[in-house]
């Protein structure tokens, strides 16, 4: 009996382990389906933190390029503010000098034929009258003071409408309010820009032209014009000295060159790498913004073409846009 009531106590025990065992096992199968799902969860909570994140830097560089337009909004709405001021102030009484010098060489043209009058005369006169006339003409340098009165009045001329169309180009530059794609001369805008930034180029460097596109742009004409107006300061800041600034264009199937080469010092590789972002600048505090090439990026962008650069040190540099040609 002690045998049969120890066997049956072993039965009890063992199927108690069983059950135990069993309890056991689906409890472990359901903490291992409870973390699978809480995994799945987690990974599923993971992708959706990558996306935020994702969204969220590029919400931020939204938020930077919109700050950068903004920036540049403030700056051409100022700078248009200031055109339109100087057009008032400058534009009417240049107009009137320029229109008066044109009636000056009018009236000194009479004079020149009143004076072949006299002249001719001048032999009936006594002697000693033309003795005295002709000592004056010496004095004066008579021959000399004529011819030279007539190039003053037209280089004076040349003056005050070089001063119009300084003004006129500017006013161009500065336009906000017209953001419209058209055909535009690319030739007609890189030679506005180039009298816009005379005043930067003009004791640093010698300018070449090598144009050869034939196509117009498909572009916002006074935007190309900013792109130009910075590639050009820039090239004049880099030259040290004297250096020369190449301007070259050429057709490229739908597209159309634009290269800006200078003789002055170059980047570093490092440099290079970073003069598109924004308030990046090599220049000491206070003399630039950062802004310039990330606008010219911007704008270039805007436009669907490609911009690329070239540049190492003591070599100089090299801008290559590529913009849509009009169809």
């Amino acid at each position: 009996m002690t045998d049969d009531s120890t066997l049956e106590q072993l039965r009890t025990e063992l199927e108690a382990e069983r059950r135990a065992r069993r309890h056991a096992e689906f409890e472990l199968r359901r903490r291992e389906s409870q973390l699978m799902t809480l995994n799945e969860a987690l990974t599923t909570a993971l992708r959706e933190a990558h996306a935020l994140n994702k969204q969220l830097r590029e919400s931020h560089a939204q938020l930077q390029e919109s700050h950068r337009q903004l920036l540049q909004s403030e700056k051409m709405a100022s700078l248009g503010q200031l055109s339109a001021g100087i057009a008032h102030e400058i534009n009417n009484p240049v107009g009137f000098i320029h229109s008066n010098l044109g009636t000056l060489e009018g009236y000194l043209d009479d004079l020149r034929a009143l004076l072949g009058l006299y002249q001719s005369l001048e032999s009936r006169l006594p002697e000693e009258a033309q003795k005295t006339i002709q000592a004056f003409k010496k004095d004066i340098d008579f021959r000399y003071m004529m011819d030279d009165l007539g190039l003053i009045v037209r280089e004076s001329r040349e003056g005050t409408e070089r001063v119009r169309q300084i003004v006129r180009d500017l006013k161009e530059f500065s336009r906000t309010d017209d953001v419209r794609f058209a055909e535009a001369d690319l030739t007609a805008l890189i030679d506005s820009s180039l009298n816009i930034a005379h005043n930067a180029i003009k004791y640093k460097a010698t300018v070449e032209k090598d144009l050869n596109h034939r196509r117009p742009l498909r572009c916002i004409p006074n935007q190309i014009s900013q792109i130009l107006v910075n590639l050009f300061v820039n090239a004049a800041q880099a030259i040290e000295k004297q250096g020369t600034i190449r301007v070259h264009t050429h057709d490229d199937g739908d597209s159309v060159v634009l290269e800006v080469r200078d003789t002055g010092c170059g980047m570093t590789e490092e440099v290079r790498s970073r003069i598109f972002d924004p308030f990046f600048t090599t220049k000491p505090v206070g003399q630039g913004t950062g802004l310039g090439l990330a606008i010219v990026y911007g704008i270039v962008e805007r436009h669907k073409g490609k911009i690329e650069v070239d540049s190492a040190p003591g070599e100089g540099t090299c801008f290559r846009i590529t913009l849509p040609a009009a169809a």
